[in-house]
C-alpha cells in the first residue's frame, strides 16, 4: 500500500483554545499560506474552501439545508466576511 499525505492548515476560530473553523459537517477549512491565503492573509480560495464558505455563509443567514445537519460549523460570519474582502 503507498499513502501520500498532505496536511493542511485550519484556520482556528479560538487561538488559545485552538479550535479548528470546520463546516457544516465537521471537516477543517482548508487553507495553505500562500495557496488559499496570501503570505499576507488575503483570501485567494480553492474549490473545496469556497464551498465550504458558501454553505457557511448560507447558514449563518438561516438558510434551511432540510435534513443537513449544521451543528458542527464552527464558520462565523467573521470568517465569511474576510473571505468576501480577499
Amino acid at each position: 500500500m503507498e499513502l501520500e499525505v498532505h496536511e493542511i492548515p485550519a484556520m482556528t476560530i479560538d487561538p488559545e483554545k485552538k479550535l479548528p473553523a470546520t463546516d457544516a459537517v465537521g471537516a477543517a477549512v482548508e487553507t495553505q499560506d500562500g495557496f488559499t491565503v496570501t503570505s499576507s492573509g488575503v483570501y485567494v480560495g480553492n474549490p473545496v474552501a469556497n464551498a465550504q464558505l458558501m454553505v457557511a455563509k448560507a447558514q449563518n443567514d438561516n438558510f434551511d439545508f432540510g435534513l443537513v445537519s449544521s451543528g458542527r460549523k464552527q464558520i462565523g460570519a467573521k470568517i465569511v466576511e474576510w473571505a468576501e474582502s480577499g
